[in-house]
Parts: C-alpha cells; sequence; structure tokens
C-alpha cells in the first residue's frame, strides 16, 4: 500500500513540473473587462508635418501647397516709353558753304545723321498680356508693339548758299570726297534721306506656382518667344543741269531680324492680389535662333540729250554689294521686368514699371553701308563712261548685340 502511495505521488509531481516547463498548445480564452466604446477625433497634423508636405509637395490635411494665389483670369495693357540701341550709320548727306567748296579743308555745315550714330529716343508702344490659372499651373500669354520710327530729311536748291553732297570714301586715294547733288552757279539738285525702324514681339508660357522664395507667390516659367525688328535707310537724289540733263541716283538697305526660341524664368509677387501696394519682379532667359536677312538695292537713270537710260547700282548698293543675303545665327536673350502695383480692389490694379530686353545678335542697315567706292567704275561720277563692276563696294556681315529698355505704365483687370 504503501509503495502505491508513493508511485501516484511520484507521477503527479513530474506531470506538474511539465506543466510549468512548457505553455500549452492552446490558451484558453481570456475575458477582457467590458469598458464603454470612446470616439477620439483624428490627429491634427504637427507643424513638421506641414513643412515636410511643403518641401515635398505632397497633399496633407492643412491643404494644398503649390496652389496657384491670385486671380483666375487677367488681362492687362501697358503703354511703353522706350529707348533702345543706336544704330552705326555713315554720313549720308551734308552741306558745305559755297565760299569752301573747292577747300580740301572745309567742313560739313550739316550732316544726316548729324553724328556716328542714329538714336532712338522716347519711342512709344503698347504691350498687351493675359493668362488664366489653374489650380497649380496656369498659362500666360503677351505681345508688344512699338511706333515706326522715322528720321527723314529733304534739302533741295541750285547750290547757294551752301551745295549739297553725298560724301564717300575715295579707294583710289583713301580720302574723303563727295558726290556732288548741286552746286554753285552750275545746276541744281535736291537729295531725300529716309531711316526708319520698328520692332514688335510676342510669347506664350506656361506657368507652375513654386516656393515662395520670401514672397507672396512664386510661379516658374516656360515657353516661347519671337522678336522681331525691321530697318531702313533709304537714298534718292536727283540732279538737274541747264541743258535740261538730269541724274537720279537711289539707295536702299534693309535688315530684318527674326528671333525664334523658348525662355525660362520666373516670377516673384509681393503683395498686388488684395487692395494696397504690391510689387513683382520678373525675369526670363532664352536660347533660339535668330534668321538675318539684308537687301540692298540700288539704281541711277540719266537723261541726256533726250534720251533715258536706266542701269542697277546707285552710290552704295551697286556691283558685289547689291542684292539679298541672309543667315542664320545662334542668339540668347535676356528679359527683365520689374513693376510697382497698387490695388484700388482685388479686381483693379495700376502699374509702374521698368523692362529691359537683351538679344545677342542683330544686323542694322547702317553697318552694312560700305562707304568706299571707285569713283572711276561709275557713270555718273567719272564723266559718263559705262559702268564697271568692281570689288568695292563689298558686302560683308556685322552684327552686333541689341538691347530695348524703358518704363511702362499700366492697368490689369483681374477675375
Amino acid at each position: 500500500m504503501r509503495a502505491a502511495f508513493l508511485s501516484c505521488s511520484l507521477c503527479v509531481l513530474t506531470a506538474a513540473q511539465a506543466m510549468a516547463q512548457s505553455p500549452p498548445a492552446t490558451l484558453p480564452p481570456t475575458t477582457a473587462p467590458t469598458t464603454p466604446a470612446v470616439t477620439t477625433a483624428p490627429a491634427l497634423p504637427t507643424s513638421s508635418e506641414v513643412i515636410l508636405s511643403e518641401v515635398t509637395g505632397q497633399e496633407s490635411r492643412s491643404g494644398r501647397p503649390f496652389a496657384m494665389v491670385g486671380p483666375r483670369a487677367y488681362a492687362a495693357a501697358d503703354y511703353m516709353l522706350f529707348w533702345y540701341t543706336p544704330m552705326n550709320c555713315p554720313t549720308l548727306v551734308q552741306t558745305i558753304p559755297s565760299v569752301l567748296v573747292n577747300d580740301p579743308a572745309a567742313v560739313a555745315a550739316t550732316n544726316f545723321p548729324t553724328k556716328s550714330q542714329v538714336h532712338y529716343d522716347g519711342v512709344s508702344g503698347i504691350r498687351l498680356n493675359g493668362g488664366v490659372n489653374f489650380d497649380k499651373t496656369g498659362i500666360d500669354f503677351g505681345g508688344f508693339l512699338l511706333n515706326e520710327r522715322t528720321l527723314t530729311t529733304s534739302l533741295a536748291n541750285n547750290g547757294t548758299p551752301v551745295f549739297i553732297g553725298r560724301p564717300f570714301i575715295d579707294s583710289t586715294t583713301g580720302q574723303p570726297t563727295t558726290l556732288n547733288i548741286s552746286n554753285p552757279n552750275q545746276y541744281i539738285g535736291g537729295v531725300r534721306s529716309e531711316i526708319t525702324s520698328q520692332m514688335f514681339g510676342f510669347e506664350v508660357n506656361a506657368k507652375r506656382s513654386w516656393y515662395t522664395l520670401l514672397a507672396d507667390a512664386t510661379y516658374l516659367i516656360g515657353g516661347f518667344r519671337y522678336f522681331d525688328l525691321q530697318e531702313s535707310i533709304a537714298v534718292n537724289s536727283l540732279s538737274v543741269f541747264p541743258t535740261g540733263d538730269s541724274v537720279r541716283i537711289a539707295d536702299s538697305v534693309r535688315t530684318h531680324n527674326s528671333f525664334y526660341g523658348g525662355q525660362i524664368g520666373f516670377t516673384s509677387v509681393i503683395g498686388g492680389f488684395a487692395p494696397g501696394f504690391g510689387a513683382s519682379f520678373t525675369t526670363k532667359s532664352g536660347i533660339g535662333g535668330v534668321n538675318q536677312r539684308v537687301d540692298l538695292v540700288g539704281s541711277n537713270t540719266i537723261l541726256q540729250a533726250g534720251t533715258l537710260t536706266q542701269e542697277s547700282g546707285g552710290l552704295f548698293a551697286r556691283g558685289l554689294n547689291a542684292g539679298s543675303f541672309s543667315r542664320g545665327q545662334f542668339a540668347y536673350m535676356q528679359d527683365l521686368d520689374i513693376k510697382l502695383t497698387y490695388n484700388f480692389t482685388c479686381a483693379f490694379q495700376v502699374s509702374f514699371g521698368y523692362s529691359l530686353f537683351y538679344i545677342s545678335s542683330m544686323v542694322r542697315p547702317g553697318d552694312q553701308v560700305d562707304p568706299v567706292i571707285n569713283p572711276n567704275q561709275i557713270r555718273f561720277t567719272n564723266g559718263g563712261m559705262p559702268s564697271v563692276v568692281g570689288p568695292q563696294p563689298a558686302f560683308q556681315w556685322h552684327a552686333h548685340s541689341f538691347v530695348v529698355q524703358g518704363l511702362t505704365f499700366g492697368a490689369r483687370l483681374a477675375y
């Protein structure tokens, strides 16, 4: 009996030890104490979450970063008062006092142009601009037109008190000389010279809102730009002799520059959306190609003993220098626009600003005139002998950088 009791006790202890060392394969379910349901509000984003969303551009509960600021649609117009790079130009017409006609040291009384450069001061124009803003992007378009600038001179007399001439450089001597249009007590004559210049351009851009960059709003800009500059020089002269004979000479030089290119930049706005003062700064850089064309046309018509003869070639546009020349050039452009604005309401704004446009390569008509002439090869300067095509005047490309800048006064309507 004692042995059986000890055997049963040993079995119980062994089983208890095994249960203490390894848990059972399945645990009995436990019943948690019942508690009433609690409704909790969603956690608000922390300041670090807001900053992170602004940096990454991802949506967050605090709003939609990079969203457009300002009107959904707008239209603006600016009056422009601009100045641009003077044009190099040789003297086209000059007058000399009659008493000094044969004096080698004679100084011209008047010259046209008055200086070696033609200045275009205070050219008026208009600039139009409009656009539409969506959620984070927008479309902006605009264009400008400057009035045609024309400088002219018209002179006619019998050579008294001054004689009229067209100066050039004699290639045989290298010295300045003059084609006489009127001469005292010999023959009468007159000359008309005209210099013109006009420009316009347009652009289309896509906009994307971006970091504020210490401003209330900043937009990235990218798009297409076109710029057009057309200029010309024309000189027409007529000399009439006592016999009834006459000589008519005409020269025309025209240049046309067309720039096509892509551009990128940005606009920063401080204020300017609510009533009160504001400011904006826009800069754009671009590269592209500029098509350059030069047309030189000349003619001379002589009436002698009742016979009228005409040939191609004036004084400057003749021989190797006459015809049409064109080429394409790589060009860089830079655009800058600064405005001080005032909003009377959120929908109506006025502005005063400064604008500058630069392009690296332009041809101008004054640079394409070769004033070096051989008078022995031209019938109206060699006594009537037939004209001969010589090495001069010659055509050579001359291009320079070009800057147009000035003041703007404008108004904008927004919705």
